[in-house]
C-alpha cells in the first residue's frame, strides 16, 4: 500500500490529476489505490502511527477530466461505454444506467476516505484551492509542503485544459446534474461550481443557484 513507516505517512490515494505523481515522488512501498476497508483491516497500528492524507479536486472538473480520459485510451475501463459519447450523452447515461460503470475513478472522492465514522486521513488536500467555497491561493506543493514538512516538485494542475472543458461541456442542466451524482463530495469539501461565461449558473454545496 502507499505507506512509509519510515517517514510515518499514508498516503490515501484518490484517483485525481495528480495523486499518482505524488505517490512516485514520495517513493512509498505500493503504488496503488485501495479502498477504505483495506488500511482499516490491514493498518491498524500504522493507522496510529501516521499521518494519512489525500488529495481531493472539485467534481465537476475530476469527472469531465476521467470523461476524456476513458474515452480516448482504450485500455481505460469503460472505454466501450464512452468512446462514441459526448460529454451531454455519457452524463445522461451514467444517469440512468450507474451501474454499468465499473472503473473506480468514477466514484465519489468521499467513496475513497470516508468510514461510518468520518475521513480516515489527517490532511485532505485540494489540487483546486481556488474553486473552495471560501477560495485559497495556496498550490498543492506548498500546502504538503506546510502541513508534512515534505518538499515535493509537482506541477500545478492544468487549469487551461479544465477551463476548456467547462466552456465545451457544462450547461446549467449537465452542472445540477453532476453536482446530484457528488453531493456527498461538494459538502464534505466544500467546493462550488464557478462559471466560465456570464449565463452559466454557480452551485454551492447547498445546491443552491
Amino acid at each position: 500500500m502507499p505507506i512509509s513507516i519510515d517517514k510515518g505517512l499514508i498516503f490515501v490515494r484518490v484517483p485525481n490529476e495528480s495523486e499518482a505523481k505524488i505517490a512516485e515522488l514520495l517513493d512509498l512501498e505500493d503504488n496503488s489505490p485501495h479502498g477504505v476497508s483495506y488500511y482499516l483491516d490491514n493498518y491498524q497500528n500504522a493507522f496510529s502511527k501516521t499521518k494519512k492524507f489525500c488529495v481531493v479536486r472539485n467534481p465537476w472538473d475530476r469527472f469531465a477530466l476521467f470523461y476524456d480520459l476513458v474515452r480516448e485510451d482504450e485500455n481505460f475501463i469503460d472505454h466501450d461505454l464512452v468512446k462514441d459519447k459526448s460529454f451531454a450523452e455519457f452524463v445522461e447515461d451514467f444517469e440512468n444506467n450507474r451501474d454499468s460503470y465499473k472503473n473506480p475513478c468514477w466514484l465519489p472522492q468521499t467513496a475513497w476516505i470516508w468510514s461510518d465514522y468520518g475521513p480516515i486521513v489527517n490532511h485532505i488536500f485540494v489540487e483546486d484551492p481556488e474553486c473552495l467555497e471560501t477560495p485559497q491561493f495556496t498550490d498543492l506543493a506548498t500546502q504538503i509542503k506546510t502541513f508534512l514538512k515534505l518538499d515535493v516538485e509537482l506541477d500545478d494542475v492544468d487549469r487551461e485544459a479544465a477551463s476548456k472543458r467547462r466552456e465545451d461541456y457544462y450547461t446549467n442542466e449537465l452542472v445540477e446534474k453532476v453536482s446530484k451524482f457528488f453531493s456527498h463530495d461538494i459538502q464534505a469539501f466544500s467546493y462550488i461550481y464557478e462559471p466560465i461565461s456570464d449565463d452559466s449558473i454557480r452551485i454551492s454545496k447547498e445546491g443552491d443557484s
